[in-house]
């Protein structure tokens, strides 16, 4: 049976410091692109109820906002690449989890700096295998780290996983949670490199 991708959640981070960035995100799909799916919104930070009020002024429903581990929110995305910023990214894949499992609906994941030139939901209904359980959007900074002289080959070949779709079905939970279970050890343990790495082992 076909995913019917119109029905996706959608499902983004936002710290204390990063509402300005959510505001222009939210701006440019509700009211450029007309998206009207829920967008569930993952807290993180150590003042969050200043972002509470300001997502329910922005008309995101209390229902929506998910709060998990103090100690994981308690981290920022300031230190881009460390450890910090991939315990958020592995953040990410338990909420995409919990969405699928609990709503059993599409899920969406996008960063609040990707920009949404067009609808993706109707290309994800024609462009994915009936089948497909997910897909990971590309991302430009791909093409420009290989064309750009000194470039790591390590940084390269790495996948940057800023735009992911779960299809409602057992198979994309199986990935969700074996992704989960790769990424989590690194956060911590081996630093930057080694959560690099395991974030993006499945």
């Amino acid at each position: 049976m076909a995913c019917d991708w119109r029905s996706a959640a959608i499902l983004v981070q936002v710290s204390e410091g990063m509402l300005g960035l959510f505001c222009n995100w939210l701006s440019s799909v509700r009211h450029t692109l007309q998206i009207r799916n829920d967008i569930f919104v993952a807290l993180h930070g150590s003042n969050l109820e200043p972002v509470r009020q300001s997502l329910a002024a922005l008309g995101i429903a209390r229902e929506h906002v998910l709060e998990g581990n103090a100690s994981v929110h308690a981290r920022t995305m300031g230190n881009f690449g460390g450890g910090s910023f991939y315990a958020l990214n592995t953040a990410k894949i338990t909420y995409a989890l919990d969405l699928l499992e609990r709503k059993n609906r599409p899920i969406i994941f996008s960063d609040i700096d990707v920009v949404w030139l067009r609808d993706p939901l109707a290309h994800l209904a024609r462009a994915l295998d009936r089948q497909a359980a997910f897909a990971i959007g590309p991302d430009a900074n791909d093409k420009l780290l290989r064309t750009s002289e000194g470039a790591s080959q390590a940084l390269t070949q790495r996948h940057h996983v800023c735009a992911c779709f779960f299809a409602a079905c057992p198979s994309a939970a199986w990935l969700l949670r074996d992704w989960r279970s790769a990424a989590s050890p690194a956060v911590g343990a081996g630093g930057a490199a080694a959560g690099a790495v395991n974030e993006q082992k499945a």
